[in-house]
């Protein structure tokens, strides 16, 4: 299969099961949509949290089948500090060896989220723990999510403010 029939399919699944959803509901339905569509198994939305240490906040984060609760968690040597940055990153294998901080996976894809205001406020992102075939796709689907998914997080008046105190 070509690679925009490819995406445009998942793009199509992916928007279809969520389309009812909104707010936190959203967001949950969207990371363990990600992992089924995707057959990755782990996907996150993650809010850059103030402060001198680089952190950031997992708000929705799904392990396959199932969701966890939110946490903090130090981004300087995982590869969501550079995507919290502002830069995508696309490592369609050997991700632990990048990224010290990324045990346990082998594949990461994130893209940012940007506030109404342009500042960058979170990151969407899938992890797998095997390498991943299709990354450039991944990331154009999750670059066609990422705005709709900030919208969200504004409405529902998510941002770093609100979450500092972890």
């Amino acid at each position: 299969m070509d690679s925009t029939r490819w995406l445009a399919e998942r793009l199509v699944k992916v928007e279809s099961l969520t389309a009812r959803f909104r707010g936190e509901k959203y967001l949950s339905a969207l990371v363990l949509c990600l992992t089924r569509v995707l057959e990755v198994q782990f996907a996150v939305v993650t809010l850059r949290l103030p402060g001198a240490v680089p952190r950031g906040r997992a708000v929705v984060f799904a392990d396959a089948q199932n969701t966890r609760a939110p946490f903090v968690y130090e981004t300087r040597t995982h590869p969501c500090y550079t995507v919290l940055a502002g830069e995508p990153v696309s490592v369609p294998c050997n991700a632990a060896e990048l990224y010290p901080g990324a045990q346990d996976i082998d594949a990461y894809i994130g893209q940012p989220l940007y506030a109404i205001s342009g500042a960058v406020m979170g990151l969407l992102a899938i992890e797998h723990t095997r390498r991943i075939t299709r990354d450039q796709e991944i990331s154009q689907l999750l670059s066609c999510l990422s705005g709709r998914v900030a919208a969200e997080i504004e409405a529902l008046g998510l941002d770093a403010a609100a979450l500092s105190g972890g």
